[in-house]
């Protein structure tokens, strides 16, 4: 069987970790912009709805000779 050196395998996983920083705020980032989704899925919703629940506005004809013709 072939003998696996850990050792290098350990070292490899530290040169990884070196850009570590920015992700940080990308995942801020990430989780700000979900957020903001979710509410503004929300909002629309509910505007959706209560603009159902209104109703069409519906017009009435005119009264007079015209209705009549």
């Amino acid at each position: 069987m072939a003998d696996f050196n850990f050792d290098q395998v350990e070292r490899g996983f530290g040169a990884q970790r070196q850009g570590r920083g920015g992700s940080f705020f990308i995942n801020i980032a990430g989780a700000v912009t979900s957020v903001a989704l979710i509410f503004g899925l929300g909002y629309w919703g509910y505007r959706l709805a209560v603009r159902d629940m209104t109703g069409i506005p519906v017009v009435r004809a005119l009264e007079g000779p015209m209705r009549i013709a």
